[in-house]
Order: C-alpha cells, then structure tokens, then sequence
C-alpha cells in the first residue's frame, strides 16, 4: 500500500508532539503493539496495523535518532531470534507460493476435492478473478487498490508458472472476456490434475521443513460478489454446450463455497482483527 508524504509526517509529528519514544498504543498505524523488547541498542515489538493489512501480524525495529546502523548490526542476532519466534509462533509466510499450495491442500484435506476436481475448481475461479478485478477498475469508489490481479498471478506461479507464463494467460483471459468469449472449459484450463498432485505433494514435504504458516488459511479468495458469479456463468454457457456433468460440477463449487462462506463467517472476527501478539511467550529474549 502507498502512502503520501503527509501521511507519514503526520504520525512523526503526532510522535514528537507527545514526547515519545515508542509508539503509542493509539497511534494510528499502530492498532495494537505488543510488550517492548529492548536490546542492547535497539527495541523490537510485534503489532497488527490497519495501514498495512490488519489480519496480519508484523514486527518493528524501533530506533531512536540516534540509532546508528551499527547499532543494528550489533543487535541483529536477537533481532533475528525474535522474528524467527514470531515465524513460529504466527505463521507469517516466507514465501507467498507456500500460501497458495496450503489454501490449495485445504481444499483437498477439509473441503473432500480431489485433484482433478481442484483442477477445474482453479480454472474456473482464474476467471472469476479476472472479472472481478476488471469490476474493481471500473468502480472510482474504491477506497483501496484491489488484488485479484495479483492473486490469478501468484495462484500460477505457486504451481510451478513463471511469471512471464503466468502473465501471458492473464493478458490471454484479458483479449478473449474483451470479445464475450469464456477463455477455456474448465477441463482444460493450465491447472491439470497432475500439477496439482505433483505441487501438492512436494507442500507435504514442505510442511516437515517449518516453511509455513501455523493458523488455519482462510479460503476467502474464492468468494465472489453474486453479480462476478452471473456474468461468468453466462459466458461460459454462451461459450459452450452445458450438460449434465457441468452442471454437477457447478452445484458441487457452490456447495464447497458455501461451506467455505460459513467458515469464513464463523471466523471473521478472527480474521480481521486477531488477537494482539502475546509477548509473553517470548520472555526469553527479554533482558
């Protein structure tokens, strides 16, 4: 997210205007920070911020004017203690393709899909993302930059695409919705049931390796406005001849994302405002 330049005078003036060192609890970047940790040169804490993505947790260094890098440097064994601890106990990813293979192995795992079914689920949903993210540009409305453009990209990159493949089935979606025409059936999309076997099966032996995140990976990005889901569903039935077997698939998607919806629901406090980072069970780093 982009911030302008008075944004971040304001929160610096809003600090010094107070006297303090380290930023207040109500700050407005600042919706909860944990207990300081302090270092030999520098502090750290842990804080869910609105600014940035509030379902997430996030670490901060803490410096004074006086900070030098040195100082960093000097402190940067703990440092590194301290955010491999909160690795650990939050789960904030290191690498955005394990995301994505675990909300993928959910499917599998909670949700009963089997790899030919996510095969199709996943064609499918690329272009309900595509759609949306076309709605998102079109509307002057929103308030913050819509994703879905990024989520179709990082879906096919997480399955083994480059970036460049990944761009071009983009660009493809992209001339082909510009004509009326539905870009694939979802049988033959570029997610094939042998990608998802092989891709999934090498997260199994990620999951052994501590790479990914400890909290349940919500499915959200497989929910879409009603209006996003009738507009794809009429270009794909002008585009090809429904039959029994489609129509199948169709009702066992919105089953799985109605049960996705119910959990998402279940948990949305959870979601969007999780509990503050618990400092206390990382007083070993404490001096």
């Amino acid at each position: 997210m982009d911030y302008d330049d008075n944004y971040f005078f304001e929160v610096y003036k809003k600090i010094i205007e107070e006297e303090s060192e380290i930023p207040s609890i109500d700050d407005r970047w600042n919706a909860c920070i944990s207990e300081i940790s302090k270092f030999n040169h520098v502090h750290v804490a842990s804080f869910i911020t609105p600014a940035m993505d509030i379902s997430e947790i996030h670490m901060m260094i803490i410096v004074q004017p006086s900070t030098t890098r040195q100082d960093i440097i000097d402190d940067w064994k703990e440092i590194s203690d301290y955010r491999d601890s909160l690795l650990r106990l939050y789960g904030i990813l290191k690498n955005f393709k394990l995301k994505y293979r675990q909300k993928v192995s959910r499917l599998n795992s909670d949700f009963g899909m089997g790899y030919g079914t996510i095969a199709k689920f996943l064609n499918y949903q690329l272009i309900l993302l595509f759609l949306s993210q076309e709605s998102a540009e079109m509307n002057p409305q929103l308030d913050f930059p819509a994703n879905y453009e990024q989520v179709f990209l990082e879906h096919l990159v997480a399955f083994g695409y480059s970036e460049n493949d990944a761009k071009e089935y983009y660009n493809l979606v992209q001339a082909d919705i510009q004509e009326g025409r539905f870009p694939w059936h979802y049988r033959h999309g570029p997610f094939d049931s042998m990608r998802i076997r092989n891709n999934l099966r090498e997260f199994t032996k990620e999951q052994g390796l501590g790479w990914l995140e400890t909290k349940l990976q919500y499915l959200d990005d497989y929910l879409f406005e009603n209006n996003i889901e009738i507009i794809a569903r009429q270009c794909f039935e002008k585009s090809f001849k429904i039959n029994r077997s489609d129509e199948r698939f169709f009702r066992e998607v919105q089953e799985v994302k109605s049960r996705i919806k119910d959990e998402v629901l279940e948990n949305l406090k959870d979601l969007i405002f999780p509990e503050p980072p618990d400092m206390s069970k990382f007083n070993y780093l404490l001096p």
